[in-house]
């Protein structure tokens, strides 16, 4: 089923993102965000127009509390990887599931050479290392991703 969601562009309604420590130091080389800054006890490195292109939607956060890896959010039409399957259970409307797996972002910029993972929510809260839970619906088409559930 989460392959469905990979075959053609998803329109991301602000889902946080991990970021490997790599592409943070690519980004700033490529104009992408300015060098990290320390804001408030973490570092932010401030998105550019480039990153925006690309679909960020918020500066990247550094050595957040509770985070191991940077993370940013996006937003926007984008490319989706699945890689893994968790649960599927029915959902509580007819002709809908819910689905939790491993799904990623993929950004069309060298950069990111492997897709970025999408965060799932614990307690409100995007969680690092979570899979997100998506519902899909059964329409006329079959089953199409219709969103990520917080």
């Amino acid at each position: 089923m989460v392959q469905i969601a990979t075959e053609r562009p998803f329109n991301l309604e602000s889902e946080e993102v991990s970021l490997p420590q790599g592409a943070v130091e690519c980004g700033v080389e490529n104009n992408l965000w300015l060098p990290p800054e320390d804001v408030s006890g973490r570092a932010v490195a401030r998105i550019t127009d480039k990153a925006r292109e690309l679909n960020f939607t918020d500066d990247v956060s550094i050595n957040d509390l509770g985070y191991s890896q940077p993370h940013a959010q996006m937003r926007g039409k984008v490319s989706l990887a699945a890689t893994q399957v968790l649960s599927i259970a029915d959902g509580t409307e007819q002709g809908t599931k819910i689905v939790q797996a491993q799904i990623q972002v993929m950004v069309p910029h060298p950069c990111f050479p492997a897709p970025l993972p999408i965060m799932g929510f614990r307690r409100s809260r995007p969680a690092q290392g979570l899979a997100p839970t998506m519902e899909f619906d059964y329409t006329n088409d079959g089953w199409r991703l219709e969103k990520f559930i917080h």
